[in-house]
């Protein structure tokens, strides 16, 4: 197969199971799951209900850059006793285990550009380094993740009854409002040390 793609796209490749397995369509996690939001019974699936997907497969016009960083993240640290901006320090923006930027504090802030899966090492003054990503540590972006990984998004849909494990409907990963969240990142940290920066640091120091 030859497949040709002049915008910037993205594919996914899905195989279906061996002759005699359910239809393609029985096997559409989204189209199942959409079924049964509305009302329609999931279909009973028999042993040989094979499927398997790819990664995602992208595509971009010959000589387009990266994409840009989505968020513009306005960063402000503040002492975890009196709530004051903390004063000079320095972030760097680490990704995949390099650093790609270093910024000075200037009155507790700094402001940049990022990827969503970059990790933050933030030093300030008088504190171990800190560590901060916004998937785990951005409360408006956390909410989102919180509620995927704890089950609590079923309580839109009828509870855990309903669905078998795996299955989400589309809507409950709220794509659209990660996207706003994550746009425009107005974030105040508290320089306080959490259950995961110990953790990081040793596990840096391990490739050192």
């Amino acid at each position: 197969m030859t497949l040709e793609e002049r915008e910037r796209a993205w594919y996914v490749l899905k195989a279906h199971g061996r002759k005699g397995a359910p239809s393609p369509e029985a096997l559409d996690v989204m189209r199942v799951c959409d079924d049964m939001v509305a009302g329609r019974p999931a279909p009973a699936l028999s042993p040989e209900s094979d499927v398997a997907l790819t990664s995602p497969l992208c595509f971009r016009p010959e000589g387009a850059g990266d994409p840009r960083p989505l968020p513009r993240v306005r960063l402000t640290f503040v002492d975890p006793k009196g709530g004051t901006p903390v004063g000079e320090g320095r972030v760097e923006v680490r990704l995949l285990g390099e650093t790609t930027q270093a910024h000075e504090l200037t009155a507790g802030r700094a402001e940049m550009e990022m990827p969503v899966n970059a990790v933050l090492r933030v030093q300030v003054p008088g504190h171990d380094p800190l560590h901060r990503s916004l998937y785990l540590d951005y409360p408006p972006y956390r909410r989102l993740v919180e509620a995927l990984a704890s089950g609590s998004w079923l309580d839109a849909y009828g509870g855990r009854e309903r669905f078998r494990p795996g299955q989400v409907p589309w809507e409950a990963f709220h794509l659209a409002e990660a996207r706003e969240i994550l746009s425009e990142v107005d974030w105040t940290v508290v320089a306080r040390p959490n259950e995961r920066d110990a953790l990081r640091g040793r596990f840096e120091e391990s490739f050192e």
